[in-house]
């Protein structure tokens, strides 16, 4: 099979061209209550984060990925995902090829966690097929948004 995207390390420059779709900036703002452009520029400078960016033929940034380890909830690392508004014209790729991924992180950290904006049904869907567990019965509000939990546990 000829890849369209491939993997890279996250680096700074990832992010000329990164335009996050609308319902990531959204759900960072409610996280954060800052810029999510400000936000993005935080995660991606955190030199413990441990994260991937995706890129198309061109060298666009499509999505950042990664875990930040240690976190405040009990866990061993925060997983995150941030995509562009390029991610829909490479769905089916990244999603298949980010379950890889994904798993393998779940198999190197063996508790992940974090939080998803309660509207955002399209990244539930995506967390569930990674292999996810969101906890649906129990919201977590955050800065007067409704959150699902979600963990990714390794079955050592």
């Amino acid at each position: 099979m000829k890849y369209k995207l491939r993997l890279e390390r996250t680096r700074p420059e990832h992010l000329h061209d990164f335009v996050l779709r609308h319902k990531d900036a959204l759900e960072i703002f409610r996280q954060t209550l800052i810029n999510p452009v400000k936000a993005v520029q935080i995660i991606v400078n955190d030199q413990t984060a441990e994260m991937w960016t995706v890129l198309d033929k061109q060298d666009q940034t499509v999505a950042i990925f990664g875990v930040l380890p240690g976190c405040q909830l009990f866990c061993d690392a925060s997983v995150f995902m941030l995509t562009s508004t390029l991610a829909d014209l490479y769905y089916a790729e990244f999603a298949l090829r980010s379950r890889k991924i994904a798993q393998g992180m779940i198999r190197k950290y063996k508790h992940l966690n974090n939080i998803v904006d309660a509207t955002y049904e399209e990244c539930h869907k995506w967390l569930e097929f990674c292999g996810f567990i969101i906890d649906y019965d129990n919201p977590v509000i955050v800065n007067g948004y409704k959150f699902y939990a979600f963990r990714g546990d390794c079955n050592v």
